[in-house]
């Protein structure tokens, strides 16, 4: 046998490790799995109510005479829509229970997103089960679960007092700070009231390797002035470097770019403490197919909770323009640049690329190159890529 040629489900050593500890101990924990001291299904729960499994039949066709090592007394089938479905019958104490369903309902492994976008159609991810908030901006690693909190009744986020109420439940704050209006906007408001509040807090900018030459200097300069700790992470790799070894652009849709050279950096500087993260985002304000939310709460993969609030999610545009009023933003801006993105990033609009060819001629030759020879993947109804491939090949 072999592994399938396009798993996109890898496993690190820890959870490696987790997974042969539970098999020693628990078994197999897919299928149904049914303990008869407590005569409850510790693991299949969802399966047994799409089967419902109290008018199946089950076929046992193995008894033992005691508990294995991993408590099996029984193993056998469901039969439902005339196939069979793993059925095993355990003796367990009500911590193995708990252990046991725990561990069930936890998918192992984490996402590889390369192999997502490259080897999968996002249409077909979606209709098997991925939900479309998960493809791009800042949510691609936190798969597991979400809960906007300004959706229901426990949190409501209507004026600053709402957001400082929430910054209080934190003794450690970071800014994620891109240089942007938005996120300079979410700095130069927050700051002065988290030193004020005695939290703990700094801006973290995290270095693709392919910043505007002037954007570092002018982040540096910014938190010096306002005697705000600033630190600079850096990706593994040269976000250039590695697409241009793989002559692809980042995908459209996964955004596979922010997670591997901005998210991961983060979350391992973080490394799975109890910190609020600040954003910019606004309501109005669309990631990709994914729109940013007021207050987040996320769990990844590993486990681990990561909490997200965009302080201005409700501000007016009139409120948002007086607020940066008062910034010395990036220069960037008064030559023509829109954003602060990478100067390679292919999802920008055509008035970033002329500043970028007016400004650092030598970057554009490189990002005329990068477009002669990369591959950019064409999602349905994506109008990037046609944007792209009319501005850099004069393709309609």
């Amino acid at each position: 046998m072999k592994k399938y040629h396009k798993n996109p489900r890898i496993l690190n050593e820890k959870q490696a490790a987790l997974l042969k500890k539970t098999l020693i101990e628990l078994g197999d924990l897919s299928g149904i799995v049914h303990d008869v001291n407590s005569d409850e299904i510790i693991g299949g729960n969802q399966r047994s109510d799409i089967f419902d499994i109290n008018k199946c039949k089950i076929e046992i066709v193995k008894k033992y005479p005691k508990p294995t090592k991993t408590g099996t007394i029984a193993e056998g089938y469901v039969l439902w829509n005339d196939e069979r479905y793993t059925y095993r019958r355990v003796k367990w104490t009500p911590k193995q229970c708990e252990k046991a369903n725990v561990i069930a309902n936890r998918a192992g492994g984490t996402w590889d997103f390369e192999i997502l976008s490259q080897k999968f159609e996002t249409s077909d991810l979606i209709e098997w089960g991925f939900e479309e908030w998960e493809f791009g901006g800042g949510n691609t690693p936190l798969l597991n679960a979400t809960k906007n909190l300004n959706d229901d009744n426990h949190v409501k986020i209507e004026k600053e007092q709402d957001v400082i109420d929430i910054i209080k439940q934190f003794e450690r704050v970071i800014i994620q700070y891109s240089g942007g209006k938005d996120s300079s906007a979410v700095l130069h408001w927050a700051a002065p009231i988290l030193k004020d509040l005695k939290i703990e807090h700094e801006a973290c900018f995290v270095d693709t390797g392919c910043e505007f030459p002037d954007l570092i200097p002018h982040i540096c300069s910014y938190c010096e002035d306002h005697k705000i700790k600033l630190t600079i992470l850096h990706s593994h790799r040269h976000l250039y470097e590695f697409y241009n070894a793989k002559k692809r652009w980042p995908d459209a849709i996964f955004r596979d770019c922010l997670h591997t050279f901005i998210n991961h950096p983060l979350d391992v500087y973080i490394n799975k403490a109890k910190v609020l993260i600040l954003r910019g985002g606004k309501k109005d304000q669309k990631i990709t197919r994914s729109k940013a939310m007021a207050y987040q709460i996320k769990k990844r993969d590993d486990g681990s909770i990561v909490y997200l609030l965009n302080p201005f999610y409700f501000t007016s545009k009139e409120e948002y323009k007086k607020i940066l009023d008062g910034i010395k933003l990036w220069p960037g801006y008064s030559k023509g640049f829109i954003r602060t993105a990478c100067w390679c990033c292919p999802f920008q609009k055509p008035e970033q690329w002329d500043a970028l060819k007016i400004n650092y001629p030598a970057l554009y030759d490189c990002m005329q190159h990068a477009a002669d020879t990369w591959k950019f993947k064409e999602h349905k109804g994506d109008s990037l890529y046609k944007r792209f491939n009319k501005y850099w090949k004069g393709v309609e």
